[in-house]
């Protein structure tokens, strides 16, 4: 039978090691056999070169390195924040797959120059990455916004004032006293455009949960549920809270690719993935700025 030669040194070392130790330890039980147990497997593990055993025998298993890219493959935005004392501009591009783009030498000079500024955000689809960077980009915000709104002067953002059983999303600023009582949403939307899709939407709300009272202008939108009714029941305070989550933090009603979908049209079903798209966005745009000491 023919030994593999590096089989034999392994053999080797461990008869040695049971001729010094068998004598101390009765309980240490080595084999004396020439040959190693059949079911004997030894891993070389230390192959970060080739081990040569003779000038026939060399072994070339070649080392695995495992490695993991921390960029998504998805679509999404690559941005840095460019601010000053009192402004700040996000410079943004939406891209097709954000782990191509920031393993390849980038083109656009903005973003080279600043490779050490870059961030990113997935998105769900690059059509939405698109229609989030259009909404932000080549604007200048005001860092403490609420001190500059006036009536001349109303504001980038949207604000909302939400209770158990009522909100109100306001498009534009109304004054400092009042928006200390709101929360800033950010420029998560046209007010043009929230005029007809949030009409759309009020006309469905009907159907998820009892109103009583409700309007869509050009100014807010605000709707007031009847807790008091029979319909009020536990799936309808759900639906009611996710759709005041859509606005508040960015998150898509669960129920939007089931029913959503389903109802509502291909228009207002996107418009809502868009809105709460821009509003998920600003909050991390938020984080930043805090972080960096900008107070938003």
């Amino acid at each position: 039978m023919t030994i593999d030669p590096l089989d034999m040194l392994v053999q080797e070392t461990i008869n040695l090691t049971n001729a010094v130790y068998k004598d101390k330890d009765p309980y240490t039980d080595f084999t004396d056999d020439d040959e190693l147990p059949p079911d004997f497997k030894f891993e070389y593990l230390g192959q970060e070169n080739n081990l040569t055993i003779n000038s026939n025998v060399t072994s070339t298993q070649p080392v695995t390195f495992v490695t993991t890219s921390i960029y998504p493959t998805t679509s999404g935005i690559i941005y840095f924040i460019n601010q000053n004392v009192s402004t700040f501009a996000i410079k943004a591009l939406p891209v097709k797959n954000i782990c191509k783009f920031m393993t390849s030498n980038i083109s656009n000079s903005e973003f080279s120059n600043n490779l050490d500024s870059l961030n990113f955000f997935p998105t769900e689809y690059f059509e939405l990455a698109e229609v989030i960077t259009d909404q932000i980009k080549n604007r200048r915000f005001p860092i403490y916004e609420e001190d500059v709104c006036n009536l001349s002067d109303p504001g980038f953002s949207w604000w909302m004032k939400e209770t158990d059983y009522s909100f109100k999303v306001f498009f534009r600023s109304h004054g400092t006293n009042a928006t200390q009582q709101l929360s800033k949403l950010g420029p998560i939307g046209d007010s043009s455009l929230a005029l007809k899709r949030l009409k759309n939407l009020l006309t469905y709300a009907i159907t998820l949960f009892p109103i009583k009272q409700s309007i869509v202008d050009d100014r807010q939108m605000s709707i007031v549920v009847d807790e008091n009714s029979h319909n009020f029941d536990e799936n309808a305070k759900k639906h009611f809270n996710d759709i005041k989550k859509l606005f508040l933090l960015g998150q898509e009603p669960p129920a939007i690719d089931i029913i959503f979908k389903q109802e509502l049209s291909k228009t207002l079903y996107y418009y809502l993935k868009e809105l709460a798209g821009t509003r998920k966005f600003w909050i991390e745009i938020e984080s930043k700025l805090k972080k960096s000491r900008r107070i938003v």
